[in-house]
């Protein structure tokens, strides 16, 4: 496991180019210090570029990464470029896995919105007249159908009735045994 102690610093050259040093672990476990500790530093700074030096990172995780790359959108809207320097290849490819996109597009899913007492009550009311329409459309299916072989005995494939009865009667029998054992048993346990 990865030392959780960081050192964030900044300096400033002849040339008036302004780096930021990062180094030691950014981990999930120390961006909540990390973050705030960078923002302190640059918030006084009012550069076109800042430069951010992270070859001495021991360690970075896919958070670490993020937040480097959050800083970068949050300094892109003040009009500042933050340039990575001296990256580790090690930190190249975990930053190069992440989408910079992702940090600023919408999520896919809307936020779910709470709907009021007065809709709920609608939905669940047409909710039970589409199965009451389609209860009432089966049952009168069943009762044409039954009619229908009443008049007609010869349209009925008998020998495929009985063989269906067979299978649901009889060969029913096993699991409906089962079935009536284990409720048996919840109960008995309640």
């Amino acid at each position: 496991m990865p030392s959780n102690e960081y050192v964030v610093s900044i300096s400033e050259n002849n040339a008036g180019d302004t780096t930021l040093f990062v180094s030691g672990s950014i981990t999930l476990h120390n961006i909540d210090a990390v973050l705030p500790e960078i923002k302190r530093l640059l918030e006084d700074k009012n550069l076109p570029k800042i430069y951010a030096d992270l070859i001495n990172i021991d360690f970075i995780d896919s958070a670490g990464a993020m937040l480097l790359l959050q800083l970068e959108n949050e300094l892109k809207e003040r009009s500042v470029k933050l340039e990575f320097i001296n990256i580790p290849d090690k930190i190249r490819g975990i930053m190069t896995l992440l989408d910079k996109n992702a940090l600023v597009s919408k999520p896919i899913i809307p936020d779910k919105r709470s709907i009021g007492s007065l809709e709920r009550i609608g939905e669940t009311s047409i909710n039970f007249l589409y199965d009451v329409k389609g209860v009432i459309s089966f049952g009168g299916e069943l009762i044409l159908e039954i009619i229908h072989a009443l008049f007609h005995p010869r349209s009925v494939r008998w020998t495929d009735v009985i063989i269906y009865m067979k299978k649901v009667g009889v060969d029913g029998l096993p699991i409906v045994g089962l079935i009536s054992f284990l409720l048996g048993l919840i109960i008995a346990f309640m």
